[in-house]
């Protein structure tokens, strides 16, 4: 049987949020653009239903809750340990 990939791809999200290094970058806040890119090998079974998949609806709320609610000075980070709650 064929190995079956998928990939969910969410571009360039806006937020505005608190970020940056600089204390002044923290303080007035930015706009920032994310881009999500998820791969993965579907099981053999694998068909349209959205518990067989990865939701690109939570995608977004795990970026939208990281970019609220964390003061990052380094952006990538954050969100790569959070896509760890998907599984």
């Amino acid at each position: 049987m064929a190995v079956i990939r998928q990939k969910i791809a969410l571009n360039d999200i806006r937020f505005f949020a608190h970020h940056g290094f600089y204390p002044e970058e923290q303080k007035t806040g930015n706009e920032f653009f994310v881009n999500i890119a998820v791969e993965f090998i579907a099981a053999p079974n694998f068909n349209d239903e959205l518990a067989e998949t990865i939701n690109y609806e939570r995608l977004y709320e795990i970026a939208s809750l990281n970019m609220k609610t964390s003061k990052m000075t380094c952006i990538l980070l954050p969100c790569l340990v959070s896509l760890k709650r998907l599984y």
